[in-house]
């Protein structure tokens, strides 16, 4: 709720602005969509499974990015630098 609080408190002008300011922004707009239709159909349909499996997809999708992130941090960290 606090980030759709502090989303709704920025001018909505500039906001508009950010997410029409590329074409891939919108194209992620429409991506994000479609995921919570998908989402959404399989809530309505219960399907505990597939509901599962979408969200151990999504934590191997963070947990490599998280990763691939978090690694160079840590060896700079150790580094000293």
């Amino acid at each position: 709720m606090n980030n759709v609080k502090r989303l709704f408190s920025q001018n909505p002008h500039l906001c508009v602005d950010i997410m029409l300011a590329t074409e891939e922004r919108c194209d992620a707009i429409s991506f994000l969509a479609d995921t919570y239709s998908r989402l959404a159909r399989l809530v309505a349909r219960k399907d505990r499974d597939a509901l599962i499996q979408e969200f151990e997809t999504a934590q191997s999708f963070f947990q490599d990015k998280i990763n691939t992130f978090i690694q160079p941090l840590n060896s700079t960290a150790k580094a000293g630098i």
